[in-house]
């Protein structure tokens, strides 16, 4: 619809403020959609470095042959297997103890009749049991059966101890080897999964955590991530995560959600892009402090994970690896664009025309929109008729259809 003679045209700050009002509209709407995050532990998958088994098989931050920094590595180690118990505990010794995690459990009497089984009960004075040739051995045995008690015989209580003792060194041994074999079948199952989900999902490794105390709302997630890769190599066989080229990322988004002002996360960007910081370096600790009193008024930064709860916002280090859908694009090129506007105050003219919905004038600029055409109120917007294109009543109808 044609604009009247009398429209007035709108100014510069006119044109800029509709535009910003119709991407944080949009923004918004993306984060209905895909909630931000604040807890990483909330992912499918995560690994924290503070968690990672001590053993050699698995390496933290260790140079690749092709320079390249590998976060971490984990080799598929060879489990063994329990000690066998002794003959005299054959009969003894419940289901499970071979299993690393259960205890040892005797059965504390046994019922005995049959001879072959009395060749393995004890004596009548609770001594080792008789053999073949044993003058007991004979047709007079009789049919009935007896109890016998597990302590009767001190060679067999004495033989459980000295297979509990073995056993048990065993364990300690072999406790590190579980956790890093359990860790390679995680790596192993996540490497299918990024395979087949190879559209929708992300590795990243994350650190810097911002920890907030907020009762069930409570907050720590990493403000520093990039994206990385998991290499599989069948010969060894092993896992790598590996940094990828992509430039490391601030976490804006749950910061804008927290109320952090948009220029200061512009500041902080620009810093970390300036920078080019590997975000595991410990020189990462000097800009993360820095990072923390700029944001935030009370913040503390801090080397390691506190163990205290606090009554004020702390930054900590413990990387984390975690997987995550691709839901953030949409939201990260909004607040990259509302960056843009913040610092040049330009937008393009095409843009103009579909956030506003209003006609150009091809006339000479006046002085407060020197550069821009001239924009001038449409009839329709005036009028309460539907304007075309991205204009409040059709949000409306797009958020409520």
């Amino acid at each position: 619809m044609s604009a009247t003679p009398s429209s007035k045209p709108l100014t510069k700050e006119e044109v800029r403020e509709r535009v910003v009002r119709a991407f944080k509209f949009l923004a918004e709407v993306a984060r209905r959609r895909n909630p931000v995050m604040r807890r990483w532990q909330e992912h499918d998958w995560k690994q924290a470095f503070s968690d990672l088994p001590e053993h050699p098989y698995v390496q933290r931050m260790e140079q690749s042959n092709d320079g390249r920094l590998v976060i971490l590595r984990v080799k598929r180690p060879k489990e063994t297997q329990c000690p066998p118990p002794p003959h005299a505990l054959a009969d003894w010794l419940t289901h499970g103890w071979g299993d690393i995690n259960q205890e040892i459990e005797v059965l504390q009497s046994r019922n005995i009749g049959s001879p072959s089984e009395l060749l393995n009960g004890p004596n009548n004075d609770g001594s080792q049991p008789f053999g073949e040739d044993s003058p007991k051995l004979h047709s007079s045995i009789p049919a009935s059966s007896r109890t016998i008690e597990f302590k009767d015989a001190t060679e067999r209580v004495r033989a459980l101890e000295l297979w509990r003792a073995e056993r048990d060194k065993w364990r300690v041994a072999e406790r590190p080897v579980r956790r890093v074999l359990a860790l390679f079948q995680r790596l192993f199952e996540l490497r299918g999964r990024l395979q087949r989900e190879s559209e929708r999902l992300v590795l990243w490794v994350g650190d810097g955590l911002l920890k907030i105390e907020q009762g069930r709302d409570s907050i720590e997630y990493p403000l520093l991530v990039q994206r990385c890769e998991l290499i599989f190599d069948p010969s060894v066989p092993q896992f790598e995560i590996r940094e990828t080229d992509d430039p490391p990322e601030f976490s804006t988004q749950l910061l804008r959600e927290l109320g952090v002002d948009g220029r200061l996360l512009l500041q902080v960007r620009q810093k970390l892009d300036a920078l080019d910081l590997d975000i595991l370096d410990s020189a990462a600790s000097d800009f993360l402090a820095e990072m923390s009193n700029t944001l935030f008024p009370s913040c503390e930064f801090v080397h390691r994970r506190p163990f205290q709860s606090a009554q004020h916002p702390i930054v900590f280090r413990d990387p984390v690896i975690f997987v995550s859908m691709r839901s953030g694009g949409m939201m990260n090129a909004i607040d990259g664009f509302l960056n843009k506007i913040q610092e040049t105050g330009e937008i393009p003219g095409p843009l103009e025309n579909v956030i506003v919905a209003e006609e150009v004038e091809h006339g000479p600029a006046s002085n407060d929109c020197q550069g821009l055409p001239q924009l001038r109120r449409s009839s329709a917007i005036d009028n309460n008729d539907d304007p075309p294109l991205l204009t409040k009543r059709l949000f409306q109808n797009r958020i409520h259809p």
